[in-house]
């Protein structure tokens, strides 16, 4: 049985990630505990993106080379780690964010 994704929140954009994550990669009979360990790892990750951000980005309002060298280096580890997801993914997953101002 595929259960449909939740009604998007722009207020709640880790959330609406996770219920696409979890819709297309747990299988429909992981048990709650499997579903719910899944999703401590999920916001793990978020809040330590998070925290990667916002302790290692300048307060520029552009990003400066140190910033971009951060971020080439999250993506390099993640590609090295065979645990990135592809582009196509990545805009599934955030498909449902509100526009950045």
């Amino acid at each position: 049985m595929v259960t449909q994704p939740k009604t998007p929140s722009p207020k709640r954009p880790i959330n609406d990630a996770w219920e696409k994550f979890r819709l297309m990669v747990i299988p429909d009979k992981a048990s709650a505990v499997q579903i719910a360990e899944m999703q401590k790892a999920f916001y793990a990750g978020a809040a330590i993106h998070r925290s990667l951000l916002i302790n290692g980005v300048s307060d520029e309002d552009e990003p400066t080379e140190a910033d971009m060298a951060l971020m080439e280096r999250i993506d390099a580890e993640l590609r090295e780690s065979g645990l990135s997801f592809d582009i196509e993914m990545a805009q599934r997953l955030t498909s449902s964010l509100p526009p950045r101002s």
